[in-house]
């Protein structure tokens, strides 16, 4: 697995067939007799009544009653086709061709409501997100986006966008450019809050949403500077997932719940906001699952209430402090794992790994251990509870930690040792890197 920090055939064509101009079309230029003369002139009335009743049941489409429904207008007005022949234009302008259906206009409404949508989110979060340039020691200087936070001047981004910064130049929709400094940053979360000195016509502040009401499902869109090169561009698609568990270091580094979307996120979109379709914020763009260094339709974004929490602390200049257990396990347990290490249950949070000095291995956790090739082996303990509140999984550990516990808290774990249970009190630590 590889997770990505953001920082910055010949077509054929159908026509109607058209008589030639010099082909010989209804006997033009034989001698006719007068027969024939009166069956021409009977045949004209009887396509002129036809005509006739025709146009009147056209009318009544094209004025509904007041109970009707509106579409019925879409069944006799569609746009000509240039490619088409003028036989065949006349005919569908006349509403003759009643087997040619067309696109209700129920949906055509709905595809056009769902486009105003969009740009109307566009028009007005966009001047909101900013470009930040981070100059560092390193050969190559993160560039990322955020978004304005209030009137002061504050803006919320990534802490991977302004980490070891040592100058941070930040450019907003309408050209105006500022230096900033940091107010505070959070490895633990990947979240800071820097601050620029700007004229307050140049702030627009986006509204905060409300995460905890996601459901997988709904739109989600982003906002930000794709590769440092294309500011202000918009992708749109759903929330893929919620509550994903990731560690984008492999050590260990867990954020928890953070929101998964198929919306095109790539690097140079760190920071930028992720909307709901009211244009609010609803997480923070930081990642991207890909083997390529580009969107392959698996992004995340930390939760917006998750920077809510932190924001009292981002803004005095503190790290908000992230409780820490001291493990590492496996996300989930399934059949074949849960035979594997001959666990007595199919829930719980196996422990793979105890830090070392860490609260779990001062309350005498036991860690199991791994072969050659990664894979996990027997031993370790089973938590299966926390403060009698059942742990279904390591993941579903991280997140109540996340939500419930605070650093330096007393928790009681419930802990499955081959065939024992055992209730082991341990007191959380703060997590090393926030």
């Amino acid at each position: 697995m590889k997770f990505i920090r953001l920082l910055s055939g010949p077509r054929e064509v159908l026509s109607c067939c058209r008589r030639s101009p010099d082909r010989d079309v209804g006997g033009i230029g034989r001698e006719t007799s007068p027969s024939f003369i009166k069956v021409l002139i009977w045949g004209y009335l009887v396509v002129s009544a036809s005509l006739f009743l025709l146009s009147c049941q056209t009318a009544t489409l094209e004025t509904p009653s007041s109970g009707a429904p509106a579409t019925a207008t879409v069944t006799v007005r569609q746009a000509a086709d240039p490619t088409q022949s003028d036989s065949r234009r006349q005919a569908q302008e006349g509403g003759r061709l009643a087997a040619a259906t067309p696109t209700p206009i129920i949906i055509r409404t709905d595809a056009e409501a769902v486009e105003q949508l969009l740009i109307n989110v566009y028009e007005r979060v966009s001047p909101a997100v900013v470009h930040i340039d981070a100059t560092t020691e390193r050969a190559q200087s993160p560039t990322g986006s955020g978004f304005v936070l209030d009137m002061s001047g504050r803006i919320v981004t990534n802490n991977h966008v302004i980490a070891d910064a040592e100058q941070i130049d930040v450019s907003f929709a309408d050209g105006t450019r500022a230096e900033a400094e940091v107010l505070g940053a959070d490895p633990a979360i990947d979240l800071a809050v820097i601050q620029v000195n700007v004229p307050a016509e140049v702030l627009v502040p986006a509204e905060l949403g409300n995460s905890d009401t996601l459901r997988a499902g709904q739109r989600a869109i982003a906002i930000g500077n794709p590769f440092g090169q294309f500011d202000q561009s918009m992708t749109a698609g759903i929330i893929s997932a919620l509550g994903r568990v990731l560690d984008p270091t492999d050590e260990g580094e867990f954020i928890p719940k953070l929101i998964q979307t198929d919306a095109a996120i790539n690097p140079g979109n760190s920071g930028g906001p992720l909307l709901d379709s009211g244009g609010r914020v609803i997480g923070v763009n930081t990642l991207i699952f890909s083997e390529t260094g580009t969107s392959t339709g698996v992004g995340f974004a930390v939760p917006v209430n998750t920077l809510r929490r932190s924001l009292p602390a981002l803004l005095e200049g503190r790290q908000v402090g992230q409780p820490w257990l001291g493990i590492a396990g496996p996300p989930e347990l399934d059949a074949t794992l849960v035979e594997e290490l001959g666990l007595p249950a199919s829930t719980g949070a196996y422990v793979s790994y105890v830090f070392p000095g860490g609260p779990a291995e001062e309350a005498g956790l036991i860690g199991g251990s791994t072969t050659a090739d990664g894979s996990l082996k027997p031993g370790g303990d089973l938590i299966i509870a926390v403060d009698s509140v059942p742990v279904e999984s390591f993941d579903g550990l991280l997140r109540y930690f996340s939500d419930e516990m605070r650093v330096g808290q007393m928790v009681k774990l419930t802990v499955r040792r081959g065939e024992q249970t055992r209730v082991v009190p341990v007191t959380l630590g703060e997590r090393p890197d926030s």
